[in-house]
C-alpha cells in the first residue's frame, strides 16, 4: 500500500492548442517546466485504486467571474482593520479581512466548508468590538453569527429556526444591544429579535400592551437614542411606526397614523439604499408614508406631519448637511427634487429645481467636502451629473460635466448602492466619460480637482461594479472599492486619490478554472458511455462547450466549438445542460448562435456532431431537458411540451403543458410533472392523463405565475408487486409512484398514485394541518436533491411532523405503514438531513445528532440500522460531506476532517470507516471535489490543486492500472 508518492507535475496544452493567441502560447510553453511535489495519501485499499490524476488544464486564462448576486463588499471597519465579505472561487462567499495590503489580506473562518456560501449579501455591523453578520454553516441554515476577527472567535449565536432558516435582517446595534428581523417559525413571517450577542439573550420581542402585536416584518430599524425605532405591522394598526427599548413591555407602537387595520403606508423610500429611507438626527427620526413626510422623537405627541405643499409621490435620500436634513422628494408640479428640512414645517423647502418645471432631476446627496453638498442630479441638457449646493436658499450648480452633452456621466450603479467615500477633502465615486466606461473617479469638489483614477477596464466597458450595493471604505491612506479588472473579473482594488496608485489590492478569486460556474452555480451533468465521459468545460477562446474524454490527459479534448468564437455553446442561458446517451450519441441542449438552445446529438467528433431539430425556429429558445430512456426511445421535456425521438426520425410531441419536468419512465407509462400537475402518458393508448388530485395551495393564480414549491415534485418509482410475464419480456405487475403533492388543507406530503387502485392519494399528512413536512430547500453549489429514495417496495423520506424536525421517515404506501424511522437529534431539533443517495441495501444521507457535526449517516430501512458512518471532523464541527456518489458497492464523497480542506473521501460498506483519497489540495486548502461521475472503473470529478482551478480529474480504481500518480500531461 503506498503512504505517499511523488508526483512530477508536466503543464498540459490542449490538443487545439495552435488556434490560441501567442500570449497564450508563450505562457503555455513557460510553464512546461517540472516541478516536483510530494503529496501524502490515506493508506490505498486492497481491491486497488491509483491517485487521481489531472485530465486537462482547460481553464488556460483566468475568466472574469461576472456573477449575478455575486459577493458585495459591505466593508465594515473593526480595531483598525477592514471586514468584507469575499469569493475566492475554492471556499464560497466567506467572511475576509484586509488591513489594507495584499499580504494582510486574509479568510477569517470557511464557515460552510468547502466551495458553499456561507452568506447571501448579509449586511456587517459592530457591537462592542464584536462582528455581527448573517451566515450558514451547511448544518444551519442562515443564521446570526458573530466574530473577533479570529477562526475560533468565529462563531453562531443562535439557531433561531430549526425548521428551515431564520435569515437574520436589518441588523441594528443600540447601546450593548443588536435588534433584528428574522423568521423563527416558517409559518410566520419576520419578527423582531433582540441579542446581547449570547445564545441565552437572543429572543423574540412580544409587545404586551393593550391591543398590541403579534408584530411582523419589521423593517427600517434605526438607533433612536436608548431605543429602537422601526415600522411593522401588527393586526389592529397595519404597518405604523414603532419603538422598543428591548424589553416586551417597553415595544410600543409611536402612533396610528392611519387609523385601523389598513396601515399608513409607511415605505421603502429612497432611491440610495435602504438605511437613507429613515434618518435619525437630533433626537428624532425622519421617515415617509406614502404622501408626506413625518418627524418624531418616538412618542406619539412628539409626531407629525410635514406637508410638502402638494401630496408627495415619493420621499427618501435623507442626508444630513450644516445642521439640517436634506432629501428628495417628488411634488406635483416640480417633479423630483432636492429639500431641506430643519424638522419643523415652516423649516421644510425646496432647495433647487436642478430640472424646471415637472421634469425630475432626481437629485441625491452624495458626499460633504467643506461648506458644499455634492449631488448626482439629471437634466434633459446634460444628462446624470456632478453638482453642488451651499445648502438652504443657494440653489444648485455643476461641478463638472463628465460627459460632454446630454450622456450621462455619473455611472448610475454608484447612485443606487452606497454612499461614496469621502477622506478629508476628496470623495471617491465612479463616473464615465464617454470614452472609458464607468471607471473611479475622485473629486476635490472643484471642476480641475475633479479625475478618472484610471481605467481599469480599458475602452469602453465598464469597471464600475453592478448592483445595488457596490460599497468601499477609507482605511489609513488608501481608498478600498471593488471593480471589474477584464482579466480578473470583480475583485478587490486600493487607491491613494493618484492613478498611478490605483492598484489590485488582491485577486481573491485568483485561480484559473474551466469549470463553468453560474448564478446559482448549477453544472451540466457529466455523461460515460462507451468508455468516454462527456462534460462540460470553458477556455477563453471557446467559451463553455461540449468536451471529451477517454479518461487519459492524451483522449481529452474540445468536442465542437458549437458557439464559434468566445460564447458559449452549451449552457449559455440557464447553465445547466441536460445530457443522455442514446444510440450511440449523446444527446444535449446547446446554442450555436444562430438558434437558441436547441436539441442536439454527437458521437464525440467534430464531424459526427449535428442538430437533431431546431424546435422552437430561429433564435427562440427550446431549452431540451431532462433526457430519459423510454419505450426504446429518447424522451425529454422542453419548455412547453414533452418530446420523444428513435434516433432516427424527427422528434415527435407527446404531451403539451407549461414547465413538464421530472420525466419518470415505467414500462409503457411515463410519468411527468407539467401544468403544476403529475401526469401519465400512455405509450399503448397514445394518450395523456392528469392524476386526481386536489386543489392547489394557491387554486386561483394561473399557473405559470405558480412556484415550483406549490408543485407536485420529487417523482419516485417503487415496485410492490411481482414480476409477470407479458408479451416481450417480464415486468412488475404493481409499480406506484410517490411524489410530493401541496394542496391548500394539508401543505407539501407525501402522496403516492396507485395504477392498481385506480389513482392517486395522499399517504400521510405527516405534518398536520396546512403546514408542508416535506419542503426542498437549496443553497448555492449543492449538488441535486431528493426528498424520496427507493428502497425496495418501500421509500424513505425526509419530513417533519412538527414535533421532531426534518428527520428520516420510512413509507410502504400507507398510513400506519409511514412512520418515522429515527429521531437522528433527538426532541424537536431537526437533524437537518440532505442528500438522500440511495445504495445496495439502503441509503446515505448526511444529518447531525446535535452532538456531533454535520456527518455522513446510513440506513438499511431500520431504526437500529440507521447509524452515523464516522465522525470525520470530530466533536461538533463540520465535516460537510457532498456529492454522495456511489461506485459499485463503495461512497465516494467531498469532506473534510477539520485539518485538511475539503477533499474526496471513500467508504467501503465493512471498512472502519472513511478514508481520504488525497490531498490534491495540500494542508488546510481545500481542492472542493465536485460532480463526482462513476465512469469506466473509476470516478470522473472537477477538483481544484491551488494553483489551477478547477479542472477535470479522474481516479482509476483497477488493480495496477491508471496513472502512476498526480500527473499533468497531455499529447506533446
Amino acid at each position: 500500500m503506498l503512504e505517499s508518492m511523488q508526483v512530477v507535475p508536466v503543464r498540459i496544452l490542449p490538443c487545439y492548442f495552435m488556434k490560441l493567441d501567442s500570449t497564450m502560447r508563450r505562457l503555455a510553453f513557460v510553464l512546461t517546466v517540472a516541478l516536483a511535489v510530494s503529496i501524502s495519501l490515506w493508506p490505498t485499499p486492497a481491491f486497488g485504486q491509483s491517485a487521481p490524476a489531472l485530465l486537462a488544464d482547460i481553464g488556460d486564462q483566468h475568466t472574469p467571474r461576472q456573477l449575478l448576486g455575486a459577493p458585495v463588499a459591505n466593508f465594515v471597519e473593526m480595531g483598525g482593520l477592514l471586514y468584507f465579505l469575499g469569493d475566492d472561487g475554492v471556499h464560497g462567499q466567506e467572511l475576509w479581512v484586509t488591513d489594507g495590503t495584499p499580504s494582510g489580506t486574509r479568510l477569517v473562518r470557511d464557515i460552510c466548508p468547502g466551495y458553499c456560501w456561507s452568506r447571501w449579501n448579509s449586511e456587517l455591523v459592530v457591537m462592542n468590538e464584536v462582528l455581527y453578520f448573517t451566515a450558514s454553516d451547511g448544518i444551519h441554515n442562515r443564521e446570526l453569527w458573530r466574530s473577533d476577527g479570529t477562526r475560533d472567535g468565529t462563531w453562531m449565536v443562535a439557531d433561531l429556526a430549526e425548521l428551515r432558516w431564520s435569515d437574520p435582517q436589518w441588523l441594528t446595534v443600540v447601546g450593548d444591544r443588536l435588534f433584528f428581523a428574522a423568521r423563527a417559525d416558517r409559518q410566520v413571517g419576520q419578527e423582531l429579535f433582540v441579542s446581547d450577542g449570547t445564545t441565552a439573550g437572543t429572543r423574540k420581542l412580544s409587545p404586551t400592551g393593550a391591543g398590541l402585536g403579534p408584530l411582523s416584518e419589521p423593517s427600517h430599524l434605526v438607533a433612536l437614542g436608548d431605543r429602537l425605532f422601526f415600522v411593522a405591522s401588527d393586526p389592529a394598526h397595519g404597518r405604523e411606526p414603532w419603538v422598543s427599548d428591548g424589553t416586551d413591555a417597553g415595544t410600543v407602537l409611536v402612533d396610528d397614523l392611519v387609523a385601523g387595520p389598513e396601515g399608513s403606508s409607511l415605505r421603502y423610500a429612497g432611491s440610495l439604499g435602504r438605511r437613507r429611507a429613515v434618518l435619525v438626527h437630533r433626537g428624532q427620526v425622519l421617515f415617509a408614508t406614502i404622501d408626506a413626510l413625518w418627524v418624531s422623537d418616538g412618542t406619539k405627541a412628539g409626531t407629525a406631519r410635514i406637508d410638502l405643499g402638494s401630496p408627495a409621490q415619493f420621499v427618501g435620500s435623507f442626508f444630513v448637511f450644516a445642521g439640517e436634513v436634506y432629501f428628495q422628494a417628488r411634488t406635483a408640479g416640480l417633479g423630483a427634487e432636492l429639500w431641506v428640512s430643519d424638522g419643523t414645517q415652516a423649516g421644510t423647502e425646496l432647495v433647487a429645481d436642478i430640472e424646471p418645471g415637472e421634469m425630475s432631476s432626481w437629485a441625491d446627496p452624495l458626499a460633504v467636502l467643506g461648506d458644499r453638498l455634492y449631488l448626482a442630479a439629471t437634466t434633459e441638457g446634460l444628462g446624470r451629473e456632478l453638482w453642488r449646493t451651499a445648502g438652504r436658499g443657494s440653489g444648485a450648480e455643476l461641478v463638472r460635466d463628465l460627459n460632454p452633452g446630454p450622456a450621462s456621466g455619473m455611472y448610475w450603479s454608484s447612485n443606487s448602492g452606497a454612499l461614496p467615500c469621502t477622506s478629508g477633502d476628496q470623495f471617491l465615486f465612479f463616473g464615465q466619460d464617454g470614452v472609458s466606461g464607468g471607471e473611479p473617479w475622485i473629486t476635490d469638489g472643484t471642476s480641475e480637482g475633479t479625475k478618472a483614477l484610471g481605467d481599469l477596464d480599458p475602452g469602453p466597458n465598464s469597471s464600475a461594479p453592478y448592483g445595488a450595493d457596490f460599497g468601499c471604505a477609507f482605511l489609513d491612506s488608501y481608498w478600498i472599492f471593488q471593480a471589474t479588472d477584464p482579466t480578473l473579473g470583480r475583485e478587490y482594488f486600493r487607491s491613494d486619490g493618484t492613478a498611478p496608485g490605483t492598484q489590485l489590492l488582491v485577486d481573491l478569486d485568483f485561480q484559473t478554472s474551466s469549470l463553468r460556474q453560474s448564478y446559482s452555480l448549477m453544472f451540466g451533468a457529466s455523461v460515460a458511455a462507451q468508455g468516454r465521459i462527456f462534460f462540460e468545460a470553458q477556455d477563453s477562446a471557446h467559451g463553455n462547450e461540449l468536451w471529451v474524454s477517454d479518461g487519459t490527459a492524451q483522449g481529452t479534448h474540445l468536442v465542437m466549438d458549437l458557439f464559434p468564437g468566445a460564447e458559449s455553446g452549451v449552457g449559455a442561458y440557464s447553465g445547466l445542460t441536460a445530457k443522455l446517451w442514446f444510440h450511440d450519441e449523446l444527446y444535449f441542449a446547446a446554442s450555436d448562435g444562430v438558434r437558441g438552445q436547441e436539441l442536439w446529438a454527437t458521437d464525440g467528433s467534430e464531424a459526427g456532431t449535428r442538430l437533431v431539430q431546431d424546435l422552437e425556429p430561429g433564435p427562440i429558445d427550446s431549452y431540451p431537458q431532462d433526457f430519459v430512456l423510454y419505450q426504446d426511445r429518447l424522451a425529454f421535456a422542453t419548455s412547453n411540451a414533452v418530446w420523444a425521438t428513435d434516433g432516427k426520425s424527427a422528434p415527435v410531441q407527446l404531451a403539451v403543458g407549461f414547465l413538464p419536468l421530472g420525466l419518470t419512465p415505467a414500462e409503457e407509462l411515463l410519468y411527468f410533472m407539467a401544468d403544476c400537475q403529475v401526469q401519465v402518458y400512455d405509450a399503448d393508448a397514445g394518450s395523456v392523463v392528469r392524476l386526481a388530485v386536489p386543489d392547489l395551495a394557491v387554486p386561483d393564480t394561473p399557473v405559470p405565475t405558480l412556484g415550483v414549491s406549490f408543485c407536485p415534485h420529487s417523482l419516485t418509482l417503487a415496485d410492490a408487486g411481482r414480476q409477470v410475464d407479458v408479451a416481450g419480456g417480464r415486468r412488475s405487475d404493481h409499480l406506484r409512484l410517490f411524489f410530493v403533492n401541496e394542496t391548500s388543507a394539508e401543505g407539501g406530503e407525501l402522496w403516492v398514485y396507485d395504477r392498481l387502485a385506480g389513482g392517486s392519494r395522499m399517504v400521510r399528512d405527516i405534518y398536520p394541518g396546512e403546514a408542508t413536512s416535506m419542503r426542498l430547500d437549496s443553497e448555492p453549489d449543492e449538488p441535486d436533491e431528493a426528498l424520496i429514495a427507493r428502497l425496495d417496495s418501500r421509500v424513505l423520506l425526509l419530513a417533519d411532523d412538527g414535533a421532531h424536525g426534518t428527520e428520516l421517515w420510512l413509507s410502504d404506501g400507507s398510513e400506519a405503514g409511514t412512520v418515522l424511522l429515527k429521531d437522528v437529534n433527538p426532541g424537536p431539533a431537526s437533524s437537518r438531513p440532505r442528500f438522500l443517495t440511495p445504495a445496495p441495501g439502503g441509503a446515505y444521507f448526511v444529518a447531525s445528532d446535535g452532538s456531533h457535526g454535520r456527518e455522513l449517516w446510513w440506513s438499511d430501512g431500520t431504526a437500529a440500522g440507521t447509524r452515523m458512518v464516522a465522525d470525520l471532523a470530530p466533536g461538533g464541527d463540520n465535516s460537510m460531506p457532498r456529492w454522495l456518489t456511489v461506485v459499485g458497492d463503495e461512497l465516494y464523497f467531498s469532506a473534510t476532517d477539520g485539518h485538511s480542506g475539503v477533499e474526496l473521501w471513500r467508504y467501503r460498506p465493512g471498512s472502519p470507516g472513511p478514508a481520504r483519497v488525497a490531498d490534491l489540495n495540500p494542508g488546510s486548502g481545500a481542492s472542493t471535489p465536485r460532480l463526482l461521475t462513476p465512469f469506466d472503473n473509476g470516478l470522473f470529478f472537477f477538483a481544484t490543486d491551488g494553483e489551477l482551478g478547477f479542472e477535470p480529474w479522474m481516479l482509476r480504481l483497477e488493480r495496477g492500472q491508471g496513472e502512476s500518480g498526480l500527473m499533468r500531461s497531455l499529447p506533446r
